[in-house]
């Protein structure tokens, strides 16, 4: 596992509560983590396709940057804009091996 991706809460509560801080590091605050959250895989060894992610920054997260995240959902939570809907993900520019997984779905229902 290379990352947690929850709330910016969250990762306060955990912060706050953790006293073995060493896989802190990994749970990352990110936007739209409300009621659910990610978990981002390492690459697997020999997996050419597969891009890694940039080292996580050293020390547990437990900073000012996590401070600056919680401000801004207390500043979204008083002033909520409305987003526009993001457009679906098109099966256009998957990457070769995403669409090969595709074909071999639509190829097993027929």
């Amino acid at each position: 596992m290379d990352r947690i991706f929850v709330n910016p809460v969250i990762k306060r509560a955990l912060c706050a509560t953790q006293t073995q801080r060493d896989w802190l590091a990994k749970v990352r605050p990110w936007w739209g983590h409300d009621e659910h959250f990610h978990i981002r895989l390492a690459c697997p060894s020999g997996a050419a396709e597969c891009e890694p992610q940039p080292a996580v920054p050293p020390g547990d997260g437990c900073d000012a940057d996590l401070d600056r995240w919680v401000e801004e959902i207390r500043q979204a939570a008083i002033s909520p804009r409305v987003l526009p809907k993001p457009k679906p993900p098109s099966a256009k520019n998957l990457p070769v091996a995403c669409a090969g997984v595709l074909k071999a779905r639509s190829a097993a229902k027929r």
